[in-house]
């Protein structure tokens, strides 16, 4: 009785999947969405990271109008929970009361004045304080600026050239992170010899960074590691105690630098770094981290943090833009980060519940499994759901349902 029961529970779950689905795919009388992406295609290039063509399945809107809390509407307004988190920054939620205050009070003051305001301090002096092993900050705009900053600041400090990197391991949109053969990179204008200044290695191996070592010849500036493994399309993956506190000895022999790239995890594990929390970190310190998604909620902004080791690399280092020292987004950072702790300990309860919750569901599902796949293709499902859940859903969106 109790198996027909659950049959039929799922049978009801089923439908209702693909009827939605099906629904989200229909074309609408008139379409705001189609409408806005066949004008921008007259004059817009390309959408850059928010052109999702064969990323996401059919259905799926690019425009939005508006988001609150954990939600966001389109321009056909519809409403969605928003899985992507705007692909990272929204950590506390859209219109945020207590960062929207900040930032009306900042806007009131002013926003792009003839020099930084205050802000810009006293947002280095709150994350030298949280950050236990950083010395000092330099601020710019977006988590590319923040990881080619750190290779150029490496560069400086040591007067070495290679960088080591994991394969697909994404890092950024600058030409030294560009994968691929000569020819395609040729296609993206990035320079094929730039891949000269980068070795590989493979993620929680060590034996292949001692190699790429080996093969740099005493000429590796910094290896990059991202704070865990969030290749697309791969399974996350932890550091291993072994290869961390390996791969800082490593470095720490050869004068070389450990960056970590925490562009996207920070402030979402804690507010001080992912690699503080010991299941991630293992104890190990970087010299250099990259933080952008988390910290100002939504606004503009990305840092580097240092130790005082290669404070010296990123003293002679020059980096700017006319909008680097915009007063909002500092007073919106110094509203968020006192916020992240809390956030960062009830997404992960939370995330947990949703994640278990999932994978209970999924396991009464078996049975329909062929049904489901021949209906809607496996690929727009990974597509729909393999980014969200491997990123956000464990460290953000549970926090955002509950404010």
């Amino acid at each position: 009785m109790e198996l027909k029961k659950q049959q039929q529970f799922n049978d009801t779950i089923y439908q209702d999947i693909v009827s939605k689905y099906e629904e989200m795919s229909k074309p609408q009388s008139y379409d705001l969405d189609d409408a806005l992406r066949k004008r921008a295609a007259a004059v817009l290039p390309s959408l850059t990271h928010l052109d999702v063509k064969g990323m996401l399945a059919p259905g799926y809107k690019q425009f939005f109008i508006s988001g609150k809390g954990a939600r966001v509407t389109d321009v056909n307004h519809k409403e969605y929970i928003d899985y992507m988190c705007s692909y990272g920054p929204m950590l506390l939620g859209y219109n945020n009361p207590i960062v929207n205050q900040a930032i009306k009070d900042q806007l009131d003051l002013g926003d792009v004045l003839t020099g930084p305001s205050p802000r810009m301090v006293e947002l280095a002096e709150m994350i030298t304080s949280t950050v236990p092993w950083a010395d000092w900050a330099y601020f710019a705009k977006n988590g590319s600026d923040a990881t080619f900053l750190s290779v150029r600041m490496a560069r400086a400090y040591t007067g070495k050239k290679v960088i080591l990197r994991a394969p697909g391991s994404y890092h950024g949109s600058a030409s030294i992170w560009q994968e691929g053969k000569d020819k395609w990179l040729k296609r993206q204008g990035v320079l094929p010899e730039e891949k000269a200044s980068v070795i590989t290695y493979y993620f929680n191996d060590l034996n292949s960074v001692m190699e790429a070592f080996d093969q740099a010849k005493g000429n590796v500036a910094a290896i990059i590691i991202a704070a865990f493994r969030w290749d697309y399309g791969q399974a996350q993956e932890l550091c291993t105690a072994q290869f961390l506190q390996g791969v800082r000895k490593i470095c720490d022999d050869n004068n070389a630098l450990l960056i970590c790239d925490d562009v996207r995890s920070a402030y979402r594990i804690s507010p001080k770094g992912t690699w503080a929390d010991e299941r991630y970190g293992h104890g190990v310190e970087p010299d250099i981290s990259c933080l952008c998604k988390g910290i100002a909620n939504g606004q503009p902004l990305s840092v580097v943090i240092g130790n005082a080791k290669c404070r010296k690399g990123a003293e002679n280092i020059n980096a700017t833009g006319s909008f680097w020292a915009n007063a909002v987004p500092f007073a919106s950072a110094l509203a968020t980060i006192p916020l992240t702790e809390a956030g960062a300990a009830q997404s992960e309860k939370m995330g947990t519940l949703l994640r278990n919750g999932l994978h209970a569901q999924a396991n009464t599902f078996k049975s329909l499994e062929n049904d489901f796949f021949q209906t809607v293709s496996l690929y727009h499902i990974y597509k729909m759901f393999s980014y969200s859940y491997n990123i956000y859903i464990s460290f953000s969106l549970p926090f955002l349902l509950t404010i």
